[in-house]
């Protein structure tokens, strides 16, 4: 069996009977090492097992925390501070997806509402195209012992809506 460090993950990739062992979105598309189809989050949280499994993927941990200092606003911001903050945000994304050679153009946003247009422009003007993501709802009811009943709501990926910016 022969083992290499994936490009994307930085896991061992091994052959078992011609399917790798990594799972990382390159190896699932049979790439050796070409990332197709993949989004990159721009979102304060890290994505999720089913976005992960739908191609998306985080920065590596430097570039989420300049992320995250981008994203958080602790007072309240002038527009001009918002749309300096988007465009830093879109250089960055930009920034990840050339030093990674990934074959992507698409971000996935969300957080701020008043970040969001601007983010939307501002990565338009950098090449990536936005997306937001959907979640569809799934509740479940727990009748405890005693009678009691616990509601569970899990959000579970359903897919991307891109963002269409007038010209």
């Amino acid at each position: 069996m022969e083992i290499n460090e994936c490009d994307y993950c930085g896991n061992g990739q091994g052959e078992c009977g011609g399917e790798p062992i990594c799972d990382c979105p390159c190896h699932r598309e049979g790439g050796q090492g070409q990332i197709i189809n993949l989004t990159l989050n721009l979102t304060q949280h890290t994505a999720t097992p089913d976005q992960v499994q739908a191609g998306v993927i985080d920065m590596d941990p430097a570039r989420r925390g300049e992320l995250a200092r981008l994203l958080t606003f602790a007072t309240l911001p002038s527009s001009m501070e918002v749309r300096t903050r988007a465009r830093e945000i879109a250089e960055l994304a930009r920034g990840f997806v050339t030093a990674r050679g990934l074959n992507s153009s698409r971000v996935m946003i969300g957080g701020a509402p008043y970040l969001m247009g601007p983010l939307e422009t501002a990565c338009a003007r950098a090449g990536l195209g936005a997306c937001y993501a959907f979640s569809v709802r799934e509740s479940a009811e727990a009748v405890s012992p005693d009678g009691t009943v616990t509601k569970t709501t899990v959000f579970r990926h359903g897919g991307f809506v891109q963002v269409s910016i007038p010209s």
